[in-house]
């Protein structure tokens, strides 16, 4: 890799840890995003300079959350990985898989516990606990609803930033 790739890997590293990515994570995100091809795991531990099997721990993670999409190639049984050049949808679908799971977690745990606090709660700490849950409920809803302006948006914008790039 030459010098001026290494410059653009690295201030894609930074950028990825700003998102809560580990080092390796950053770096195997950020050298699949600038990768005009899909890579090899092999080529991805000899670009980042780790071990096969530390590329291979990080990999499920960084499918199921951020949009690394595994490739079979006819007559190989090496997987490959790329990543979405978009930026604008790999943030949005990062938002909307976090946006998915915890709903589901919240709906699941969340009623039945904010049903008890109403029943139960007497002192002041317990009104306010049921408060912050039924307020954590309303804004997890408002979130999923500016999810959803941002989609709608979204091919809007993406047009006029290609126009912008001609």
């Amino acid at each position: 890799m030459n010098t001026l790739d290494q410059k653009v890997i690295e201030m894609g590293e930074e950028i990825f840890r700003l998102y809560g990515l580990d080092n390796l994570s950053a770096k195997i995100i950020s050298t699949l995003y600038f990768e005009p091809h899909e890579l090899s795991m092999e080529e991805i531990a000899e670009s980042t300079g780790y071990s096969l099997s530390s590329i291979s721990l990080k990999m499920g993670p960084l499918e199921n959350v951020w949009g690394v999409k595994r490739i079979k190639k006819a007559g190989s049984r090496k997987a490959y990985f790329y990543v979405e050049k978009n930026m604008s949808n790999i943030m949005i679908e990062l938002f909307m898989k976090a946006c998915e799971i915890e709903s589901r977690l919240t709906e699941k745990y969340l009623p039945p516990i904010i049903e008890e606090y109403r029943e139960k709660a007497v002192d002041e700490y317990e009104i306010e606990r049921l408060s912050i849950l039924e307020n954590y409920c309303s804004q997890l809803e408002g979130f999923k609803q500016l999810l959803e302006v941002m989609i709608e948006l979204l091919p809007e914008i993406q047009s006029n930033v290609a126009r912008e790039n001609k």
